[in-house]
């Protein structure tokens, strides 16, 4: 399943957060954080797929065709990571993203961020009933979010316009000192924050010198336990509901 997408449309490198065979060898894996020996996280958009560390002390370097960076993939876990224990602490939030670096060139259309599973899939009428129903939360939610179920054109995804959706965004100038990653703000006004939400889609604009740090966090998904969890008005969903790997 992909948890972030950069780019145009639907089309860019990914890093790809999956369930895996490995928990047997866990140490096999130097990407593989205790606890979730269940999950890695692959970058798609590099040339050999390789891991991408969860709770990693320190931020991952990553690169594709449109963009290139540092992110911090952030799953809460039971016992907590110590490293970033304080960031989960008194709140509802299972999964945290942070991510900065520089677009290469300016994206042409609307940049998404969601989930994306890597082929179409056959579910039965609950499944798709119950899909159907979460992605209406998910809109009620998020606010703009688009669903598809998967066809010959494109993935099974849920995605939702990055720039309108990520929880903070700052954008800083050549020349001037970027917010560090790790921390809990980023020191994206209240002004301004309101300002990049109402954007309307296809309004952004993206400057190629500049760098973008921002970050997402979210309650509803229990990566840990690859469960969709806390929607009001419905019980824990494992994601297997939908797809089998």
């Amino acid at each position: 399943m992909a948890l972030l997408e950069l780019g145009c449309g639907y089309c860019t490198g990914r890093l790809i957060a999956r369930p895996c065979s490995c928990s047997a060898e866990p140490q096999a894996h130097d990407d593989v954080c205790v606890g979730l020996e269940h999950l890695r996280v692959i970058d798609e958009g590099s040339a050999t797929n390789r891991g991408i560390a969860i709770n990693s002390a320190t931020p991952v370097p990553f690169e594709n065709d449109f963009f290139q960076g540092h992110v911090y993939f952030l799953v809460k876990t039971t016992p907590p990571n110590a490293t970033w224990q304080h960031l989960f602490v008194g709140r509802k939030r299972n999964f945290w993203i942070q991510v900065q670096g520089k677009f290469k060139r300016p994206p042409r259309g609307t940049i998404f961020m969601g989930g994306e599973l890597p082929r179409s899939v056959s579910v039965g009428f609950l499944a798709r009933s119950l899909a159907r129903l979460v992605s209406s939360m998910m809109r009620r939610l998020l606010g703009t979010t688009h669903v598809g179920f998967g066809d010959d054109e494109e993935r099974p995804h849920c995605v939702f316009p990055l720039f309108q959706s990520v929880d903070e965004m700052v954008v800083t100038p050549v020349g001037a000192m970027p917010p560090m990653l790790g921390q809990a703000q980023f020191g994206e006004t209240l002004v301004a924050q309101q300002r990049r939400k109402a954007t309307p889609l296809g309004g952004e604009t993206i400057h190629v010198d500049a760098t973008y740090t921002f970050q997402f966090h979210t309650m509803y998904a229990d990566l840990a336990k690859w469960t969709i969890v806390n929607v009001p008005g419905m019980q824990d969903v494992p994601l297997r509901t939908f797809f089998q790997d």
